[in-house]
């Protein structure tokens, strides 16, 4: 029987969290992300507080070969030691690590490590899942990691970062949840309130990719944040599967973003193996998504790919772990067919 991960504890005003949680140690953003925190959560630091540079939001190298010690030999806290970390998907993971890290060398010492995170934007749903994710572009390699179960975990989710995101980003995001919602339906595990769950927020993203408006309104913003972090309550359970599985060579090797990278996947899939799909999937809410995405523009990404794309790189990079969540697998030629079409269409 699988196990279901314990979700953290979710606060949606901030005054509620600060009644709740004690003041922070150590803040982990980017350097934007620091000044957006000073600037607006200050009531939970103090004199104290160490503030660390993650200096983008996609590591090169895993963060395991850094000194995690460092970060907090001149900290000085009681019997908790409060991290917040405050960013994107990639960066969420990052402080998810080095967390992990920290709480492992003070299990002798009896501290209780409390990880506070604050998504910036909406779409990983890295603040919901017991997994982090490395970006390791110089091995072309997605590296995945599981957070010690010794971290107490809480969320903070603040509409505000999400009203300064551009029309493309919140795509992103949004693609990013749709897929997490598609994976979680398609999943071998038959959860099914689980199943359920996940096939109504796949509804939500479509409807709300569906009728984006060039500009983003508040109840817009509010509904993604809501489709992100259902998606991700889904996937902290089943984890990803298909659409993941396939997309990772895209934003390893020729760097399109990831929310993009498996948008474009659940797209190949649904138009080269559709009768895959209807024992999961209404059709004519598979045909609402494929309508929606080609509406779709990413001008700020008209560079992409950094290379020529090679079919047998994609196959190389298919995370074959993931592919086994998948209810639906598709052999080997199949995989193959698929990346020739996902080639043809982004080069056309």
């Amino acid at each position: 029987m699988l196990a279901v991960n314990s979700l953290p504890r979710i606060f949606f005003d901030f005054h509620t969290l600060k009644d709740n949680f004690a003041k922070v140690s150590i803040v982990i953003a980017t350097n934007r992300g620091i000044k957006y925190v000073k600037q607006n959560y200050q009531d939970l630091f103090d004199i104290d507080t160490l503030f660390v540079l993650k200096d983008s939001g996609y590591p090169i190298q895993s963060v395991l070969s850094e000194d995690i010690m460092s970060l907090i030999k001149n900290i000085n806290f009681g019997k908790d030691l409060n991290i917040l970390v405050f960013g994107g998907g990639a960066t969420l993971d990052y402080g998810k690590i080095i967390t992990s890290r920290i709480s492992q060398d003070l299990v002798k010492s009896k501290v209780s490590v409390n990880l506070l995170l604050v998504p910036s934007n909406s779409g990983s749903a890295a603040e919901l899942t017991d997994f982090s994710t490395i970006w390791n572009y110089e091995l072309s390699r997605k590296i995945s990691f599981t957070i010690s179960p010794l971290i107490k975990r809480f969320v903070y989710y603040d509409l505000a970062p999400l009203k300064t995101l551009t029309r493309q980003d919140f795509i992103i995001g949004l693609l990013d949840s749709i897929s997490h919602a598609f994976d979680s339906k398609i999943s071998n595990y038959k959860i099914s309130m689980l199943s359920n769950l996940a096939l109504m927020n796949f509804k939500e993203g479509v409807l709300l990719l569906s009728n984006l408006d060039s500009k983003l309104e508040h109840e817009q913003t509010n509904d993604f944040q809501v489709i992100s972090m259902i998606s991700g309550m889904c996937i902290s359970t089943t984890k990803t599967s298909l659409s993941h599985a396939l997309s990772y060579g895209l934003t390893l090797t020729y760097g399109y973003p990831h929310g993009m990278a498996v948008g474009i996947i659940l797209k190949e899939l649904l138009l080269n193996f559709p009768d895959r799909f209807k024992d999961f999937f209404d059709e004519g809410l598979l045909a609402s998504f494929l309508q929606a995405y080609e509406k779709l523009s990413f001008d700020d990404f008209a560079g992409l790919p950094r290379a020529k794309i090679d079919v047998n790189q994609l196959i190389r990079q298919v995370d074959s772990t993931r592919l086994e969540n998948s209810a639906i697998q598709l052999d080997d030629l199949q995989i193959k067919t698929l990346f020739q079409s996902t080639i043809k269409g982004l080069e056309s």
